[in-house]
């Protein structure tokens, strides 16, 4: 077993060679014989492989740092927050990559191949590929409705999937949504047992399986009046908003949305009399802006251009592997305010 030893030194010289580093002395045994002699190592291996594996824990404890800090301001100022369970992921990111770091600088400057350090290496780097690639914390709720978005964790990149408008075009579209007639549909799914053949190992077998079809049903009505309020969108650089669609249906379409409801269940059952589950309800829908838009004043915010452009994205994933993304996660939650627009039509 080697055993490393500290040798003071007043210049440079570590045994017959030059050295700008940190002088060791290395022990060793060949045949019995026991022998030392000098070796020189980088700054570098010093900081991350001696001394307590000072520098792992430096660049640990100011990756996590960093993320708290700009967690915490979100938290405190931001309408759209991040979530808890991203930032305790961040943690165990920064630590495997620490770690990762640490154990490279180690086997390049150093010790050469170690059996040890190398499967550090792989467990750290295959748990942060996996923790990057794996969606990891549940669904959020990022307008406050009382079913949430179907969204992952990852906010700016499912965000920047919206349509971007300016708050010109906005009121264009908001008042076109006026005037258009309302949906009410009866929108779900059906649960099917469906036989289907699985092919394993070079033979076919028939398998049973559940099969979840989407179905949709329009509710018809006589007569809606649009009964909105004037759309006041606030004076905001960068906002996230949702259209919300708000009918109020008199008892007669209550009735006929109630019966309408228990006929399509009906036809479903007989057309798929396997059904082993059905699940619908009626929904109130609009025409556009079904899903939440950006919107911007005068110009789009430079920070949603960078994140949106190629290369943001690849800073922004470069970034998952240092358990950094909460903190772009947190800038776009502060530089973005949540609104909500209700558009109410009255329907007979």
């Amino acid at each position: 077993m080697n055993d490393y030893k500290y040798v003071p030194m007043n210049s440079t010289i570590c045994g017959d060679i030059t050295c700008f580093g940190s002088c060791y002395m290395k022990e060793d045994k060949v045949f019995g014989s026991t022998y030392y002699y000098y070796k020189c190592y980088p700054k570098a291996t010093e900081f991350f492989c001696e001394n307590d594996r000072a520098g792992m824990w430096y660049l640990f404890i100011g990756l996590v740092l960093l993320t708290l800090v700009f967690f915490i301001l979100a938290k405190s100022f931001a309408d759209i927050q991040p979530l808890n369970c991203s930032i305790i992921l961040n943690i165990f990111q920064s630590f495997a990559f620490a770690v990762l770091a640490a154990n490279t600088v180690c086997v390049w400057t150093a010790y050469g191949f170690d059996f040890g350090k190398m499967a550090v290496m792989m467990v750290c780097t295959f748990f942060l590929i996996a923790s990057v690639a794996i969606p990891r914390c549940p669904k959020y709720n990022l307008i406050g409705e009382s079913e949430p978005d179907k969204e992952s964790i990852n906010y700016i990149k499912d965000i920047i999937k919206y349509d971007t408008i300016s708050r010109d075009k906005l009121y264009q579209k908001i008042e076109t949504l006026k005037k258009d007639p309302p949906q009410l549909l009866i929108k779900g799914f059906v649960s099917v047992d469906t036989m289907g053949i699985v092919v394993r190992h070079g033979a076919t077998n028939p398998t049973k399986f559940i099969q979840r079809l989407p179905l949709q049903g329009s509710i018809p009505y006589n007569s809606w009046t649009d009964v909105s309020q004037s759309a006041s969108i606030p004076d905001y650089s960068f906002m996230l908003l949702k259209i919300k669609p708000t009918f109020m249906c008199s008892e007669q379409i209550n009735g006929i949305c109630r019966t309408y409801y228990e006929q399509f269940l009906a036809n479903t059952r007989m057309q798929y009399p396997t059904a082993s589950a059905l699940e619908f309800e009626i929904v109130h829908e609009l025409s556009d802006l079904k899903k939440p838009v950006l919107v911007y004043g005068n110009s789009v915010p430079l920070y949603h251009k960078f994140i949106s452009s190629g290369f943001g994205k690849f800073i922004y994933i470069l970034s998952c592997f240092l358990g950094l993304n909460t903190v772009f996660e947190s800038i776009w939650c502060l530089s973005i305010k949540k609104v909500k627009i209700m558009i109410e039509k009255s329907i007979n």
